[in-house]
């Protein structure tokens, strides 16, 4: 029969007519070291489970097996855990034999404020000896009783400490050699093993595939290495709060990718391979702490002690938006990114690995985002926030929710050494995906909101994603998308994407699926498109339901040296075969030849043509292109009674005839609204003619009164 251990309270009263209240005692594992002659150490802690807790002092027993555990000592919490001095006595212990402790509490007087916290409040550590791990010792914790003139005592708060008998069943285990208890090749644990306790008594252990196991115990001396291999990576779940590190753990990373870890605070070293070719490196932070926690491998962090030229560690300051140097090792990333400057001779990155160590973070993270305005005056550069992946895993984008009363991000973006990676929840550019690596910081672009919280939360975590740091994102989407591509001289490429989801319009519309265009630094090119009546540059265009007549803007920029060949090419492979052809129109072309994007079209970079130069066409069979020089310039349409022309060019020439083929009214028409009502004020048949740049087309337009 499995011998209990037993909380046994006597309570003394400063004064018995006082109103007693609830509060709650708990058993916190700090040490297990699993194996027999191994440490086994328990911190307990006291709260208030009512309101203030006055009693005058207190003095509790509790029972242990002694048949498996041998007092050791009591260790008195040295902290100021209870309010307020002097008004309470330093905490005693006093360890005994046969079985049970002893441990005194004196307080303040009742009324002079002497309180415990709602928040669990370390008391005394209590340390002994493992003599028979094998056999059973959980820890109950009931009231001893509820009479009258007595307070409610330790209010039942159960955990399973110790673990029943080590059998195969119940542990996977590593000696130091071989795995056993498993499910995974070799008895190692795989994603099958949930309900079991991994433990790992000797030596080194390397998990190299995805393990989810219930509880976790890595003793004093030991290691575990969550390692990456080429074709696999090694990725850890530990399902309750119960994981207790005393030697040693490692989520490692190499140019083959990166381990990941989901589970309960621990104490470990995560890593993330950032290679050490020389550039600027956007980096969250999987450890709490400051940023001194961070290491580049070898290369030094230089702060806003150094001098300016050699400072290479940065913070984007999103209330001012600019650039600052971090002041010193001891600032906290408090979840928003960094910039880090590694590579070449000065600064490089051993084996091109970078390591955080701390405690990771684990529970509900946030990071505070803000508005400002740029310096540049340029609204399109507004509100954009570095905020960092606060967990030693992937995070699932499309899973987070920061409505905070905050603006509603749909989309985000990622610096790789000079452009940037997008995705907008169902369509990417430049490669970017739905998941965002650990190690890995991303820009939001907030609508005007100051001071708000961009939250995380644990069902954000998820080793799905393979491993997407940086450059290594694959293209995932299955989405009809027109995406197209920018080459610069150098070989640089910028990517935009246009597509037609339902229920999107083809304004400017963030929660729709338009995502901005983060701008790419020089020499990169930067491609984007706009949306219609509006100036907003755009990464990803979800334009609105597809129809024939779309004309969509796009824009370029590249201001590095004019008169530089550039080519746009058309991804082939994810359009929809309903859409045609798909024309280029370039505005800085005065022969207005359309380029059909069945091949790739090249170009100069030209200082006297604005950004948005190009514009994209549909063709239909039953069109020819003629016909589309004009028709994609215009759009004919009623506004309640009135005939409306929509010019979309600078400039184009109208005519109106009636029914006889009389010409009744012509003018050039600017780019904008204009109203023909005036023109066609009887009921009837008339032919609208227009003309842009030497080719006609004629439309019907039946109109009654």
């Amino acid at each position: 029969m499995k011998k209990a251990i037993i909380v046994l309270l006597s309570i003394l009263f400063f004064e018995a007519s006082q109103a007693q209240n609830d509060y709650d005692l708990n058993f916190k594992v700090t040490q297990n070291d699993i194996v027999n002659g191994g440490a086994f150490k328990v911190m307990v802690q006291i709260r208030s489970a009512g309101a203030d807790f006055k009693l005058g002092s207190s003095n509790f027993r509790f029972n242990y097996n002694d048949n498996r555990l041998a007092f050791v000592a009591v260790t008195p919490n040295a902290a100021n855990t209870f309010s307020n001095p002097p008004f309470y006595s330093p905490i005693t212990g006093t360890g005994s034999g046969n079985g049970f402790v002893s441990i005194n509490i004196t307080l303040g007087f009742p009324g002079f404020g002497s309180t415990v916290s709602s928040s669990w409040i370390d008391v005394a550590e209590v340390e002994f000896t493992i003599t028979d791990r094998s056999l059973p010792g959980n820890f109950d914790f009931r009231p001893l009783n509820n009479t009258a003139g007595n307070s409610v005592g330790f209010i039942d708060d159960e955990a399973t400490n110790l673990g029943t008998a080590g059998t195969a069943f119940d542990f996977v285990n590593w000696d130091g050699s071989v795995w056993s208890g498993g499910n995974g090749v070799s008895g190692a644990p795989d994603d099958t093993d949930g309900a079991k306790h991994l433990q790992i008594t000797s030596g080194v252990a390397s998990i190299i595939d995805e393990a989810h196991v219930d509880r976790l115990s890595v003793a004093s001396g030991t290691t575990l290495n969550i390692d990456p291999m080429a074709g696999t990576n090694g990725a850890l779940r530990v399902l309750s709060d119960l994981a207790i590190v005393n030697g040693s753990v490692y989520v490692n990373a190499d140019i083959n990718g990166y381990g990941q870890y989901i589970g309960p605070s621990i104490n470990a070293t995560v890593q993330q391979y950032v290679g050490n070719n020389m550039g600027w490196r956007h980096l969250g932070f999987p450890v709490s702490g400051a940023v001194n926690n961070l290491s580049l491998g070898g290369s030094p962090m230089n702060y806003a002690t150094s001098p300016s030229h050699q400072r290479n560690t940065f913070y984007f300051d999103n209330t001012s938006f600019q650039w600052t140097a971090v002041p010193n090792s001891s600032w906290a990333p408090a979840n928003s990114g960094v910039s880090v400057f590694v590579g070449g001779v000065y600064f490089p990155v051993t084996n091109g690995v970078i390591s955080y160590s701390g405690t990771t973070n684990d529970g509900a993270q946030s990071s505070t985002y803000s508005f400002a305005s740029s310096p540049v005056g340029d609204p399109g550069y507004d509100g954009w926030n570095l905020i960092g992946n606060p967990y030693p895993s992937n995070i699932d984008w499309n899973t987070i929710d920061d409505q905070d009363g905050g603006s509603v991000f749909t989309s985000y973006s990622v610096w790789d050494n000079g452009v940037y990676r997008s995705w907008n929840g169902t369509v990417a550019t430049n490669g970017g995906t739905r998941y965002i690596a650990p190690g890995q910081s991303f820009w939001v672009k907030s609508t005007g909101n100051n001071g708000v919280s961009f939250d995380f939360a644990r069902a954000d975590r998820t080793f799905s994603g393979g491993n997407a740091f940086f450059g290594n994102f694959k293209k995932a989407s299955s989405v009809e998308v027109i995406s197209l591509t920018v080459t610069s001289p150098g070989g640089l490429t910028d990517e935009t994407v246009i597509y037609f989801p339902a229920g999107s319009i083809s304004g400017f519309d963030p929660e729709g699926g338009d995502a901005h265009k983060p701008w790419n630094n020089l020499p990169n090119s930067n491609l984007y498109s706009l949306p219609e009546n509006s100036d907003e540059k755009l990464a990803i265009n979800a334009f609105g339901p597809w129809h024939v007549d779309a004309r969509i803007r796009l824009g370029f920029s590249n201001d590095s040296t004019f008169g530089k060949q550039h080519t746009i090419e058309l991804d082939g492979s994810r359009l929809n075969t309903a859409w045609g052809d798909i024309y280029l129109e370039d505005l800085a072309d005065t022969a207005a030849n359309w380029h059909n994007m069945g091949t790739p079209y090249t170009f100069l970079n030209d200082s006297s043509v604005t950004e948005n130069r190009f514009v994209l066409h549909f063709k239909p069979k039953n069109f020819s292109v003629e016909e589309l020089h004009v028709k994609r310039n215009y759009r004919i349409y009623y506004d309640e009674k009135d005939l409306m022309l929509q010019v979309y060019s600078p400039f184009i020439k109208w005519s109106i005839f009636n029914s006889v083929g009389q010409k009744i009214a012509e003018n050039m028409a600017e780019q904008g609204k204009h109203s023909l009502s005036d023109y066609v004020q009887k009921s009837g048949v008339y032919t609208l003619q227009l003309e842009y740049k030497g080719f006609v087309r004629g439309e019907k337009v039946v109109i009654l009164h």
